[in-house]
């Protein structure tokens, strides 16, 4: 294996690192269109979907006004009182 033979190794070996570059980028790219797709999905149906940590999937099939309103009545407070202690 001469000269030529080291050329045509580096030349292929390049053309390999290349090649995983790119399936990465693809694959990066797949899984964004995924998320969007989900995205677009949860948007059509009208409902909302949160994932936790462990997997679990939560979906609010509620309409938006309904989901969105308070959920304390008006004569409770959302702030506190307290007392400053020194």
């Amino acid at each position: 294996m001469g000269f030529l033979g080291l050329i045509l190794m580096f030349i292929f070996a390049i053309f390999f690192i290349i090649i995983w570059f790119v399936l990465r980028i693809l694959i990066s790219f797949s899984n964004i269109r995924r998320q969007f797709n989900r995205m677009g999905e949860e948007l059509r149906n009208g409902g909302r979907q949160s994932r936790s940590s462990d997997k679990e999937t939560v979906q609010d099939s509620r309409p938006r006004q309904e989901a969105d309103r308070k959920i304390f009545a008006d004569n409770e407070g959302e702030y506190v009182d307290f007392e400053e202690v020194k």
